[in-house]
């Protein structure tokens, strides 16, 4: 009787050990280690440490470090990938519960790795995918060595199939296509997402020729990385929207490793390269009267008006080139920012600021600055400078090892976009049409020879246009125009991992964008287009947009055998998006206080 039950206890003592192991096996143990450079012996930070046939990863710091979580016991092979570097495997040994190390040295490498890109199913080696992702290197670096103030900067002519055409004013909306042209009357434009978030791209109407992109609010200096997803295949991971084609874009995070400060400044010109050529006019004179007039061709040929003009001279003039006309100057601009990120294993932070501020080549001329100055009117800065834009944004991104088996990341980033509009497309055109297609002579104020000959040189009012087109240059550059953009958006990401063999993310976000286009003639201001347009006029169009976006998906693995690896992913899309406006105009403004 006894015996028994010792042999029952033995029994029950042997179940819990073995119950105890395989709690432990199910665990799964810790590797940590640092990747060195064999060039310099320094720790090599951003390097991607990769547990190959799963969905181990992670990301070294500043001081060389990386730890995988949740590694399932036995044998598993590890790939160390890096830009610049060769890729480095090593087989590491893992015990439940316990921690292993495993260390690494990289080669410099001439030729560029394999990379690893960001899909909707996770993390992937590019070699592994089945549809078409590019990416545009390193992008910080490129930040960092080239001038760049926008995306158009970033992205133009960094990627085979994607065509990018900037726009052609300052903070002016680009146009961005992906494989060419895949409809007749839908949009033809890709989706973006930020950070997992569906990204609003829309052009803001600005009541003229000029519309400007919400896409101006991104900051580069805020940019990790860009993937390009070509072709239909995107659909299968954004669904039916992406048909023509995905920009991911995936802004900067911390790094484990000691609290790292970065200062940036910069101050620039912005100049008009356009090489405007003079144009030329013939004079000659009457033959029946002789009286000085411009000859043209219907009046020299032998039709009809044969002999009606002798041509004895040839003039020649360039708006643009004359220092006392041209209203095309160097603009300036510059920008002040920084940036923090550090952490540990547990906590990583990233937190920036920049303020960047450009002026256009768009200015005044000294004749209109007289003329108002004799007439009291105080020239206000929105005149005298008629182009110009300031960004102000901020970003806080923090990442957070909540657990062995949970990871969340939470992204937020507010950006403040003001630009100042050049006057509406007719009247700045007819300043610019003046520039390219001038009468070939430089006329006068007075109306005397030669000014009567082709052109008016007043104004309907009697203001003098100095050879201006159809109106004062002064009187243009009194149309006040602004676009205000506020804009915020924000992401949590949380990626659980429940055993070795499923990963499971879930992403939620939404984009806020609030703009506001404000228009303003005073009272006696402005050119006069019509009997009623110095009586004043003002519009403000106000419009709100949300774009509200959560993604789930869940990636199982399994190796049946060792050269095979077999993946499935599920996984569900939700956007919602809502666009609200109010527009508003009033005329007879009545005199400023």
């Amino acid at each position: 009787m006894d015996f028994g039950r010792k042999s029952f206890a033995a029994l029950a003592a042997a179940t819990a050990l073995l119950t105890g192991a395989a709690r432990l096996s199910a665990q799964g143990g810790t590797i940590t280690g640092r990747v060195m450079s064999a060039a310099n012996n320094q720790p090599l930070a951003e390097a991607r440490v990769l547990g190959i046939q799963t969905t181990l990863a992670a990301t070294t710091g500043e001081d060389g470090k990386f730890t995988l979580r949740n590694v399932p016991a036995g044998t598993v092979q590890l790939q160390v990938l890096r830009v610049g570097y060769q890729s480095v495997k090593q087989t590491v040994t893992v015990t439940a519960g316990q921690t292993a190390t495993a260390d690494f040295t990289m080669q410099i490498a001439v030729a560029q790795l394999e990379e690893i890109v960001t899909t909707a199913t996770g993390q992937q080696r590019k070699i592994e995918l089945g549809n078409a992702i590019s990416t545009l290197g390193d992008v910080g670096k490129r930040v960092e060595t080239v001038p760049t103030h926008n995306l158009s900067d970033l992205m133009i002519g960094k990627s085979p199939g994607v065509t990018l055409l900037p726009g052609t004013e300052l903070g002016g909306a680009p146009t961005v296509r992906i494989r060419g042209v895949s409809s007749i009357s839908l949009s033809n434009a890709p989706i973006w997402v930020v950070d997992g978030v569906r990204y609003s791209s829309g052009s803001l109407s600005s009541g003229t020729d000029v519309n400007f992109s919400l896409l101006n609010s991104l900051n580069p200096e805020e940019i990790e990385d860009i993937e390009i997803v070509k072709g239909p295949s995107a659909a299968t991971l954004y669904g039916t929207n992406a048909a023509n084609g995905v920009v991911v874009i995936t802004t900067k995070k911390g790094r484990s490793g000691s609290t790292r400060w970065n200062w940036s400044a910069e101050g620039r010109t912005v100049s008009d390269r356009v090489d405007y050529q003079d144009m030329y006019a013939n004079f000659g004179k009457d033959t029946k009267t002789g009286v000085v007039t411009r000859c043209q061709l219907a009046t020299m040929t032998t039709s009809a008006f044969a002999g009606a003009c002798n041509s004895d001279s040839v003039t020649h003039y360039n708006y643009m080139k004359d220092p006392d006309r041209t209203f095309v100057h160097l603009g300036h601009g510059n920008l002040f920012g920084g940036n923090v990120s550090g952490g540990n294993d547990a906590v990583r932070f990233f937190a920036s600021g920049d303020l960047d501020n450009e002026t256009g080549p768009l200015q005044m001329q000294g004749f209109e600055l007289a003329r108002f100055d004799s007439a009291h009117v105080p020239v206000r800065d929105e005149w005298y400078h008629p182009e110009a834009q300031q960004r102000a944004s901020f970003r806080g991104n923090l990442s957070a090892t909540l657990s062995p088996k949970f990871d969340l990341n939470i992204s937020t980033g507010f950006s403040k976009l003001n630009n100042r509009i050049p006057p509406e497309s007719d009247l700045i055109i007819s300043l610019y049409y003046v520039g390219m297609q001038n009468y070939g002579y430089k006329g006068c104020p007075t109306g005397k020879f030669p000014c009567g000959l082709d052109k008016d040189p007043f104004q309907a009012d009697g203001v003098p246009l100095n050879d201006a087109l159809q109106w004062s240059p002064g009187d243009i550059m009194q149309v006040t125009q602004n676009s205000d953009v506020q804009r915020f958006t924000g992401s949590a990401t949380g990626s659980w991992r429940p055993i070795h063999w499923m990963q499971n993310e879930a992403t939620v976000g939404v984009d806020l964008a609030a703009i506001d286009f404000f228009q303003l003639c005073r009272l006696t201001e402005c050119p006069p287009q019509s009997a009623t347009a110095k009586q004043g006029r003002v519009t403000d169009n106000q419009s709100k947009s949300r774009n509200f976006s959560a993604k789930l998906a869940s990636t199982s693995t399994w190796n049946p055998l060792q050269w095979m690896n077999l993946k499935t992913s599920l996984g569900a899309d939700y956007t919602n998006l809502e666009d609200d406006f109010a527009r508003t105009n009033g005329t007879t403004l009545p005199p400023e206080v």
